[in-house]
């Protein structure tokens, strides 16, 4: 061969050393045995004549590292380098000019994967023994990939058992799901998730947020792109240098959540379906759903619509409403209701009194209540149950007067139930734990629900005692068999997760299976303290009654904690307390609990008022004297809305919560009952000639 072909080599080594700096090697789409013909063939005329039997530069040294290598190049800025792509001495330079103009255009195929047994790529040279017996060294085409392979495994995590093809086809699949991700999530889509994590909105969304803004810088400049073969190259180069969960960002529920926004599916559903994924099953979304363009959308349609003032609320009272407005209200109430005049003279005339003493409690549904009880009554108390902490409401009035409604029905005012507790909270959580809660007798433990993680396990037990004997023990050891008198433990959590409150239930789906005479003795026992202090809370419940329990502290291995024992007799339950329950009086809104207390005024919900479309869920609302809503109630709800406001509901619910409601002394606060869920109050009332106790159900 040439003298300076050793100097070609090593020059072509350099340049090599150059492309790895600059990232990783890929391997064009063409024929290695095309490669090595084509280098062969564009040696200039009369540089590569035929030596003894082959063309001077026609070796098989040389055409392996060729057929290897020789369709091999480097990306940088989108634009591949190939190794020919360098300055030499003739006629090696034309033959680089030759080679590197037809590979150009060709699009990548895989990325260059080093051989780990053999790192050098050709052959540094070889010797002939001439017919002298003196020796001739020839050189060779060769590239030690050594530095590359190190590079490239730190990056690819390649395993020692893995096979060349394994490791191209995994990454060329990355690359694949890369370029999707690419095509199939849109801008807009990237933008609402950042802004909505900005915001607090997305369960662990903090956790996506570095990735999120890599990848919408990528795919921006991905988006500036104008040909396929440029977004392939680029996408090729960015997969290689950008982390796993970003290349693959389309098979993650992120990529799912993306996917979903950009497909045009209902933010709501999209955001539902990613906490399905992540969350826990009690999981509550802390703030509503909104970006900074849906914010400035909304108040425009607000502004063009004129509620712009409607959205300041207030507390409504006594004076707001009118006579038209209500069933019945107290004497000294209808001096400030409009329109009542002499109310009490017009209602007692309206209908036959008939007089009649009660000794017990009467049973009677709310329509007969209204029809045929109110029009008598002069005055009426209502016994605040505990069991009514979910049923307090307040009206909730336009701050500005004259105010135009943006509510499905012609009035501006609105309702608000208490916030803190809209249902049992551990009863819930043993639904959704896909437990029963809807037996004759239910004993129910929570734990893990601070804001510290709780991992001990915690375990529901009840001894069932007949004539004072142990007889049965429901536990964990026996879950899946039914006790004697019917009860079962049916979940069972042994390690909490966390941010998920953990929670156990014993049941019995009726009474009928409970022989009489039975008392059942409900405690927690700690089966493994793992550094829990939070305690737990309990729940017993029976003739629809709620006994709720607290117990806070550390809780050693093998302590037992007595909640509470109930006994069955003559068909009724009873209890007797080990821990405090929530039964006892206590303060609702300014009100104590288990105390009779003078209703003002009784009225349906503003949506079926006098002259309202009706539209909607009927409510039955008791104000009470001195009732004082201690919460922050929204000011409306989406629900209540004109259907024109439903496109912007995610900033209408974020304002519904935002703003505040302006107090007053003398709201319109008390207990609220919906058509749609069965409920009791009981009442005493009095007309001229008799006080009546009344059980009305709803």
């Amino acid at each position: 061969m040439s003298a300076n072909f050793r100097t070609y080599v090593n020059e072509m080594q350099s340049h090599i050393d150059d492309m790895v700096k600059d990232g990783f090697l890929y391997s064009l789409d063409i024929e290695p045995d095309y490669v090595w013909e084509k280098y062969l063939d564009n040696y200039p005329s009369g540089s590569n004549d035929i030596f003894r039997k082959r063309r001077e530069f026609d070796c098989s040294c040389c055409r392996s590292f060729v057929k290897k290598f020789g369709n091999v190049v480097s990306l940088k800025g989108g634009k591949y380098t190939t190794i020919w792509d360098f300055e030499a001495e003739e006629p090696f330079n034309s033959v680089n000019k030759l080679m590197s103009d037809m590979l150009k255009g060709l699009m990548i195929k895989d990325i260059y994967v080093p051989d780990k047994r053999q790192t050098l790529v050709g052959t540094v040279y070889t010797v002939e023994l001439l017919e002298d017996s003196s020796t001739r060294r020839w050189n060779h085409f060769n590239y030690n990939t050594d530095k590359y392979l190190i590079k490239f495994n730190d990056k690819f995590r390649v395993m020692p058992s893995e096979l060349k093809s394994e490791v191209t086809g995994r990454i060329r699949d990355d690359k694949a799901v890369f370029k999707r991700s690419l095509d199939e999530i849109s801008m807009d889509a990237l933008q609402t998730v950042l802004e909505l994590i900005a915001a607090g909105s997305i369960y662990r969304g903090d956790e996506w947020k570095n990735n999120l803004q890599v990848f919408k810088t990528i795919k921006k400049d991905y988006d500036s792109l104008t040909s396929e073969y440029d977004k392939d190259l680029f996408a090729w180069e960015q997969a290689a240098n950008v982390s796993p969960a970003v290349v693959r960002i389309k098979n993650h529920s992120m990529g799912k959540l993306l996917t979903d926004i950009t497909d045009g599916i209902d933010l709501d559903r999209a955001v539902k379906a990613w906490e399905d994924m992540v969350a826990g099953p009690n999981y509550k979304r802390p703030k509503p759903l909104f970006t900074k363009k849906m914010l400035e959308d909304a108040k425009n349609k607000l502004a063009e619509m004129n509620y712009l003032d409607s959205l300041k609320r207030r507390y409504a009272v006594l004076d707001d409403i009118s006579v038209n407005d209500i069933l019945f209200c107290d004497r000294n109430a209808a001096k400030r209701i409009k329109g009542t005049g002499d109310i009490f003279d017009e209602m007692a005339s309206s209908i036959p009194v008939n007089p009649k003493s009660f000794s017990k409690v009467e049973e009677v549904n709310i329509d007969t209540f209204v029809s045929s009880i109110l029009p008598t009554a002069k005055s009426i108390e209502l016994f605040l149950d505990n069991r009514l902490t979910k049923n307090l409401v307040s009206l909730i009035a336009p701050e500005i007067p004259g105010s135009k409604s943006m509510f499905k029905w012609n009035n501006p005012f609105s309702w608000a139930y208490t916030g803190n507790i809209t249902d049992s909270n551990i009863k819930e959580n043993v639904k959704n734990a896909g437990g029963n809660v809807t037996g004759d007798l239910r004993f129910s433990i929570q734990w893990n629900d601070e804001n510290q993680w709780d991992q001990d396990d915690l375990d529901a037990h009840c001894i069932e005692r007949y004539s004072g004997r142990k007889k049965y023990e429901i536990y964990y050891g026996n879950r899946s068999n039914s006790s004697p008198n019917g009860g079962r433990l049916d979940v069972d959590i042994i390690h909490p997760t966390k941010g998920v409150a953990a929670v156990e239930n014993i049941f019995y789906s009726t009474k009928d299976t409970i022989k009489d005479g039975t008392t059942f003795q409900f405690f927690v026992h700690q089966f493994t303290n793992r550094g829990g202090k939070t305690g737990f809370k309990a729940e017993i419940e029976f003739n629809g009654q709620l006994y709720q329990f607290e117990y806070r502290g550390n809780i050693p291995d093998g302590e037992n904690i007595q909640v509470a024992e109930v006994t069955y007799k003559n068909g009724e339950f009873s209890i007797k307390e080990k821990l405090p329950s929530t039964m006892s009086s206590k303060d609702l809104w300014g009100l104590t609990s288990m105390q009779f207390h003078p209703v003002t005024v009784i009225m349906n919900s503003p949506n079926f008022w006098e002259g309202s479309s009706m539209t909607g869920n009927k409510h039955w609302f008791f104000m009470l004297d001195g009732m004082v809503n201690e919460e922050n109630p929204n000011g409306f709800y989406n629900e209540f809305l004109v259907p024109e406001l439903d496109k912007y509901r995610h900033v209408t619910e974020a304002l519904g919560e935002k703003l505040s409601v302006v107090s007053a002394d003398d709201q319109l606060s008390g207990v609220g009952f919906s058509s749609t869920i069965r409920n009791n109050v009981i009442l005493k009332v009095t007309t001229n000639n008799t006080t009546r106790t009344l059980k009305v159900t709803f």
